[in-house]
């Protein structure tokens, strides 16, 4: 398939790619986004259970978000007009070791934001105002090579399929993932990529058999232990269904269990949570997801460019570790592309 001239390939749909999306067809690209999975936002994503003839989602991945850059704070004023964010309030606490051992109230008036009805939700948003044609939204598509030539760029998938012409292509992927894409024709861009680590993490998703379970808080901040955080993801606003329970194993756990079959680490994530709050809690359900790529060690640019091969690359590595951070890359990498193409 051959895009023409004036055709961008972004090649990761998380919050950084969809910015930069934005961003270029503003500025009346044509934007083509793949991505390896079949949602949009990266790692701002909900995982969907059912229990008893009932759906629970479970925001598995980031969190919340914060905004405080005037360009993300109109991203989030839009979608709490849209009632696709909300402000979230939780009683969050700061636990060292187990609550038993010590918990102190995190008095703290920064706005935490999330998608509603899950975190998902900050993706499509997100999609929706890079105007992005469903069309040139490929899912599912992994690519694992790119090839340049006299009509440009084109992307090979694992599958052997190809996508040809583009002008530029845009990554926006974990450093370990972009890396790879980077050193046959990059090789200084490469350099600087593997330049980054991540710290990985095993995400614990659990559904108590009483739904209406109270542990006196909603979120915490864990140290001393095998998480990182805990939260009831039933807290947030425009959930329904009662409590659900999504555990952050500590970096040095994950590794720890990096390996092992997600079943096991749920089981045991169960058990800690359990020996962190000093009680028994029967499961409905229970799960684990694994990030490999979880939290970024990353260098100080905004992003990478070699403007000369259309070559670039953005990501909550390049300048920030935040959902923010990542936004601000991707619309970062967008306008020096478009700058160099001025200049």
């Amino acid at each position: 398939m051959n895009q023409g001239r004036g055709s961008v390939a972004i090649v990761g749909a998380g919050v950084g790619g969809l910015a930069c999306a934005r961003v270029l067809g503003e500025a009346g690209w044509r934007v083509s986004v793949f991505d390896k999975s079949r949602g949009l936002g990266g790692r701002c994503s909900t995982r969907r259970a059912s229990v008893d003839g009932l759906t629970l989602r479970f925001d598995h991945g980031a969190q919340y978000f914060t905004a405080r850059t005037p360009a993300f704070q109109a991203v989030v004023e839009a979608g709490l007009e849209a009632g696709s964010l909300a402000r979230w309030r939780p009683r969050l606490i700061a636990v060292e070791g187990t609550l038993a051992a010590g918990r102190s109230a995190v008095e703290d008036e920064t706005p935490r934001y999330v998608g509603v009805p899950g975190m998902s939700a900050l993706g499509k948003l997100l999609a929706a105002r890079a105007g992005v044609d469903e069309a040139r939204v490929h899912r599912k598509r992994r690519i694992q090579a790119l090839e340049r030539g006299v009509q440009g760029w084109t992307l090979v998938d694992e599958a052997g399929e190809r996508s040809e012409g583009f002008e530029a292509v845009l990554l926006n992927l974990p450093s370990a993932q972009a890396t790879p894409l980077l050193e046959a024709h990059a090789p200084a861009l490469a350099e600087r990529s593997r330049a980054c680590t991540f710290e990985p993490c095993w995400a614990g998703m659990l559904r108590p058999e009483d739904p209406a379970l109270d542990l006196g808080f909603d979120a915490a901040f864990v140290s001393g232990g095998a998480f990182s955080w805990v939260a009831d993801g039933g807290s947030k606003p425009g959930r329904s269904g009662g409590a659900a329970w999504v555990l952050h194993a500590d970096p040095d756990w994950t590794r720890a269990h990096l390996e092992e079959p997600a079943e096991a680490v749920a089981r045991e994530l169960h058990a800690r949570f359990e020996a962190l709050v000093g009680r028994s809690i029967p499961a409905a359900h229970r799960s684990a997801h694994r990030w490999r790529f979880a939290k970024p060690e990353g260098i100080p640019e905004p992003h990478l460019l070699d403007a000369d091969l259309g070559l670039g690359v953005c990501g909550d590595w390049c300048g920030g570790p935040r959902v923010e951070g990542a936004f601000t890359s991707g619309r970062s990498l967008a306008q020096a592309w478009l700058a160099a193409r001025t200049a």
